[in-house]
């Protein structure tokens, strides 16, 4: 590659967006590996409780259901953040090669991986922190003044997430394990900020295919000539990074924050398991804003004898 693409190149957001998160989640990765899950396996033995089930019994069901919600956030957050930095780096690798169809293939995948989280992470953060009391309370504190929530819509996304597959044929899967289309999940991510990420994904797919695109970028053409030239890959690598990189940008951000602030949330809530400090996200104000009245429960709700009232949580999470 020469001086003036080097120079370019130093200047892509794929730089920019490896830079800030990749060691970030690296180190994230190294820290939580062996964290095991079991909670959200386990099957109350309703046959052994009786008929006259005690207070005491349905409390220790309901923390173990919401300690499996807890497992399934953080396994999607962790797995989503590996996922996302895996694609990452591979699509700076081939654009520092010079690969084009390496670029694209891994281009598409962070697309596809980002929009795939993002039909659960939108409703993790959302309900982590519109129900953090009643999780809270009921889970670390053994607080019943709150009163129990069901995750329904959340769980079901979290399923999905780590479940969902094309079912094989003369296969019905469970309504939560069937694939949705990544046409479905193009647009969503789309609709929620990443603008032209269903144009960057139709170019994605027409160079990762076997189809015209994936030929013409090795020649030009004219109306009296063909000709192999195969310079062309690192210029449309250039030309594809500089017209998308606000839908990167966004897609990649979108993704990893609410990964690390539902990890966040997670660790508040009393789930331990490694967590980046809050003060990484001190200057991103819908998270600060979030992380501030979290705090300030806390400190009210860890009094023995606290008794929760609904006037003392009427949150609700805010995009700006």
């Amino acid at each position: 590659m020469n001086s003036s693409n080097q120079a370019a190149e130093s200047e892509t957001i794929l730089h920019k967006l490896v830079s800030v998160y990749s060691k970030l989640i690296d180190d994230l990765k190294l820290e939580s590996n062996g964290v095991t899950y079991f909670a959200h396996f386990l099957t109350p033995d309703l046959e052994s409780m009786g008929p006259d089930v005690s207070k005491l019994q349905a409390e220790e069901c309901y923390r173990v259901y919401l300690l499996g919600m807890l497992e399934r956030c953080h396994l999607t957050s962790v797995t989503s953040l590996a996922r996302t930095n895996s694609w990452l780096k591979s699509s700076l690798s081939e654009l520092s090669n010079g690969n084009l169809l390496g670029f694209s293939a891994s281009l598409r995948g962070l697309l596809e991986a980002a929009a795939d989280t993002h039909d659960a992470s939108s409703v993790m953060v959302e309900q982590l922190y519109n129900l953090f009391p009643f999780i809270y309370l009921r889970l670390a504190r053994g607080n019943s003044t709150a009163p129990g929530v069901v995750l329904n819509i959340l769980e079901d996304r979290l399923i999905h997430y780590s479940y969902a597959r094309r079912p094989s044929r003369g296969h019905e899967p469970l309504p939560q394990h069937r694939n949705k289309t990544n046409a479905l999940y193009i647009q969503a991510i789309e609709e929620s900020g990443a603008a032209g990420a269903k144009e960057l994904y139709q170019l994605l797919c027409e160079l990762t295919h076997p189809a015209a695109a994936s030929v013409s970028c090795f020649l030009r053409e004219t109306e009296q000539e063909i000709v192999l030239d195969f310079s062309q890959e690192e210029e449309i690598i250039n030309k594809v990074v500089t017209d998308y990189r606000e839908t990167i940008k966004s897609l990649v951000a979108d993704t990893v924050n609410s990964a690390l602030i539902s990890i966040i949330l997670i660790r508040k809530i009393g789930y331990e398991v490694p967590a980046p400090h809050q003060s990484y996200f001190s200057e991103m104000d819908g998270a600060t804003r979030i992380f501030s009245r979290v705090d300030e429960f806390l400190l009210s709700a860890r009094n023995e004898d606290f008794v929760f009232s609904g006037s003392m949580w009427h949150h609700k999470i805010s995009a700006s």
